[in-house]
């Protein structure tokens, strides 16, 4: 099976602002694409479950929990999917960022724990990672640069090539905010994504998204209430199917 980068955690910080992406709940249905520009309480957390075009066998659980003082912010998630039996991936990720003036930067490291069964083996491997922001009025852009030390599994295996991915978001006029993402690895092509997170009543949304390579189409709804949030979002390839998660999160304000 070949490994991709599954799990994905990194944080701006841009005056009040703090904004995390994983490869699960909305950013499914966006796209790809995170929104920057929300801000939340000092504490969050989220965890949520998503079934990959209807395979029990990729099921994938994941919980993340960051916590922000004044300037400095810190989270720490984690990802599993996989059956004991045969084959589980987890993934351990840990970051730090501090906020000066419109500027943001930070450290991203992480592990990835890989068991195949029936007494195969376990392989373990860490990994490290830049990430930095910009927050200018209405434009917000970041940047992540993850496995920058490509990490190897095992002496003999190929290593996880460096990710460098861009991020940006434009604030609409009125009750939306476009986003965009560019991904980069090495041999592969750019994967390019667009989307749009559109506000109602409340601090309730809808969202949708469009990725290139591969070609896929999400959306979904986000419902908050009392420092509650549930998510929903769905994304479809035209080969492989749909794509469904669901999620729990907590924001504390300050």
């Amino acid at each position: 099976m070949k490994i991709k980068h599954l799990f994905v955690i990194f944080f701006f910080l841009m005056g009040p602002i703090l904004a995390y992406d994983i490869d699960a709940g909305r950013r499914i249905g966006m796209g790809g694409t995170v929104i920057l520009s929300s801000p939340m309480g000092d504490l969050t957390a989220e965890m949520g479950f998503e079934r990959r075009f209807d395979l029990s066998e990729l099921d994938r659980y994941y919980a993340i929990i960051g916590y922000r003082y004044k300037n400095v912010t810190g989270a720490i998630g984690f990802s599993q999917f996989g059956e004991s039996n045969y084959y589980t991936e987890k993934l351990l990720k840990a970051t730090a960022a501090i906020r000066l003036r419109m500027f943001t930067g930070g450290l991203l490291v992480g592990c990835k724990m890989i068991d195949i069964g029936n007494g195969y083996g376990s392989f373990r491997a860490g990994s490290v990672g830049l990430m930095g922001g910009m927050d200018c009025r209405k434009l917000h852009l970041g940047f992540v640069a993850d496995n920058i030390n490509q990490p190897k599994l095992a002496d003999n295996a190929e290593p996880d090539k460096a990710v460098f991915s861009l991020y940006g978001e434009i604030e609409g006029p009125s009750i939306y905010s476009i986003t965009c993402r560019a991904e980069f690895r090495e041999f592969e092509k750019p994967a390019m994504s667009i989307g749009q997170y559109i506000r109602l009543i409340g601090k309730n949304a809808i969202f949708w998204g469009i990725t290139g390579n591969p070609m896929t189409y999400g959306g979904g709804i986000e419902m908050c209430k009392s420092g509650l949030i549930i998510n929903y979002a769905v994304s479809y390839h035209p080969v492989l199917g749909l794509r469904h998660n669901i999620s729990l999160g907590f924001g504390r304000p300050n």
